[in-house]
């Protein structure tokens, strides 16, 4: 039997036959009494079911549904005409939310749940899942800008299959996934998400003039200065190196490119050079003031009362050996002074009023010639020179004789003036009675950040220093004078004559221990020795630290060493 069907209404099932048969699922049996199928198939109607009726006579009553997914039902009757007649109408009924697919119901891509369909109505819910690690964009999950690969959605399983990797930064570039250029590099890049991959590309940008390093780290080359800092933000270097190698030792200037000039009473010249050290040529100091310029022959004093200068080896500063003497009658019970600045044969001297200046020739003669008449003289002892170093550029001096009042209660200052032709100015500094050696220690052969002078007096017991501006030029520029005292025949003199400064570098004689010091010296006309401290600064002050008592040749002497130009105008 077949089951007639127009739209979603059954109209007519039809038996056998009109003769009482009874269709027995294989065959047609011949009855006695109306006789429906025992089997209400649905044919070519596609949203109703077949049906097994339990009963098939006259009046028997058969139920129908629709497939699953379609919403009706109804019962059917077998007829006196071997038929089963009723009407049955199928509606599809919906999915849940976030489900499709009807009549098949499933759960929608990125959602889970089980649904069932009671006959009328889907039952169960989607709920939804979260994309792969990675990725985004739910429901249709992809993998995010920097990673690779294929998302798919197993209805099955109810799971995402595939995975997304990362994708390595192109080259110069870095900050995954979101690539951009590295330190040092300019360009842009973009993620095309067609193909995976990145678009674009970072070049190298060089260091900025004068500097140098790996890319996005430059610093300034050794001769220059500035700060060099990368900027992300415009892709460049921000800053600049400005050449800038300091003027060397004893010159001034902004740098040596800028031109360096060597400073007020020393010697030499700076220019630039485009290797290194980037400059040529040096500053040099007056050379008694230089360890490099050191003979090894030195000046001896013969002796307090003595007019002998013996020219000696440093080696016998401490026995009697000479090379050569001379004799300087202008000498006799006084002390003398080199020229520093002339650092050749010139010496002076000051005995009363004569200011007296010595020239030592080539073999042992010396000529003397009056080269002031100083009202204010006095009795002098000890002497010395302030070079012109202790000056400026923009306040020059050329240089000065100091001597030590023994009776006058002051420190003498003669002046020169340019080209040390004449004496331009003078002036005193007050001390006290007895006053013997004075000398000076001028900051640039020191390293001290003052220049200053020192003197002793045999009448207290005592040593004395000032920081001094010769700049001044007057007892005004004598300033901050500190006094210190020492024991008589122990660590000074008992009757002194001169006090003299060897800066670092300057031995007082062969295998001096204390050379790299700063020392000052005094000279003892009653005793063969010397009497050796070490001064260092403090602030505006100088600390002694008495070193030794060094044994001489004779009472009074002491030795004035000669650089090699000293050396080569008397030789």
């Amino acid at each position: 039997a077949t089951l007639a069907a127009t739209g979603n209404t059954v109209s007519q099932i039809t038996a056998c036959g009109t003769n009482g048969s009874v269709y027995t699922g294989q065959s047609c049996v011949k009855g006695t009494q109306p006789i429906c199928s025992v089997i209400i198939d649905a044919g070519n109607h596609p949203l109703v079911q077949t049906t097994t009726c339990p009963a098939v006579t006259l009046g028997a009553r058969c139920p129908v549904q629709c497939l699953p997914g379609y919403n009706g039902s109804t019962v059917y009757t077998c007829s006196s005409n071997s038929q089963w007649t009723g009407n049955l109408s199928c509606v599809l009924s919906a999915c849940p939310a976030f489900a499709s697919n009807a009549p098949n119901c499933r759960c929608n891509q990125g959602y889970t749940g089980a649904l069932a369909f009671d006959g009328y109505y889907w039952q169960g819910t989607c709920t939804p899942s979260v994309c792969p690690a990675n990725s985004s964009g739910f429901p249709a999950c992809t993998c995010n800008s920097g990673f690779s690969g294929s998302l798919t959605w197993n209805y099955g399983t109810q799971t995402y299959a595939g995975s997304c990797t990362p994708v390595a930064c192109p080259a110069n570039s870095t900050g995954a996934p979101a690539c951009t250029c590295a330190a040092g590099f300019r360009g842009a890049l973009s993620w095309q998400a067609g193909t995976q991959t990145y678009s674009g590309s970072c070049q190298y940008v060089p260091c900025p003039l004068y500097s140098t390093g790996a890319p996005g780290t430059c610093a300034c080359l050794a001769a220059y200065t500035g700060t060099i800092t990368w900027l992300p933000a415009i892709q460049n270097y921000s800053g600049s190196c400005i050449f800038n190698v300091a003027c060397p030792q004893f010159s001034t200037g902004v740098n040596v490119a800028a031109g360096c000039t060597c400073d007020w009473g020393t010697t030499g010249s700076i220019a630039f050079s485009a290797s290194p050290p980037y400059y040529t040529g040096s500053c040099a100091l007056p050379g008694f003031y230089s360890a490099s310029a050191f003979s090894g022959y030195v000046l001896f004093r013969a002796g307090y009362t003595a007019a002998q200068l013996n020219l000696k080896l440093s080696t016998d500063v401490q026995n009697s050996n000479y090379i050569r003497q001379y004799s300087v009658s202008a000498l006799s019970y006084w002390s003398f002074a080199a020229d520093k600045d002339a650092d050749s044969n010139v010496y002076y001297c000051l005995i009363g009023t004569v200011f007296t200046k010595i020239v030592l020739a080539k073999g042992s003669t010396a000529t003397t010639s009056t080269f002031y008449s100083y009202s204010a003289g006095g009795t002098i002892i000890g002497s010395a020179w302030a070079p012109a170093m202790m000056w400026t550029r923009a306040i020059p001096g050329y240089g000065a004789f100091l001597a030590a009042g023994y009776d006058s209660n002051c420190i003498h200052v003669l002046l020169f003036n340019n080209g040390r032709t004449a004496i331009s100015g003078t002036y005193t500094v007050p001390y006290i009675t007895d006053s013997y050696g004075v000398d000076v220690i001028p900051k640039q052969a020191s390293g001290f950040t003052y220049h200053f002078a020192v003197a002793y007096t045999r009448n207290s017991k005592q040593m004395s220093s000032w920081t001094v501006d010769m700049t001044v030029g007057s007892a005004s520029g004598w300033t901050n004078r500190i006094d210190n005292s020492y024991s008589s025949g122990v660590s000074g003199p008992s009757n002194g004559a001169q006090a003299i400064y060897f800066p670092p570098g300057k031995q007082m004689y062969a295998g001096d221990p204390y050379v790299s010091m700063n020392r000052v010296v005094m000279t003892d006309t009653t005793t063969a020795f010397l009497y050796v401290w070490q001064v260092t600064q403090s602030g505006t002050a100088l600390v002694w630290n008495f070193l030794v008592k060094v044994a001489v040749a004779n009472a009074g002497g002491y030795p004035y060493p000669l650089s090699v130009n000293s050396y080569n105008a008397i030789a």
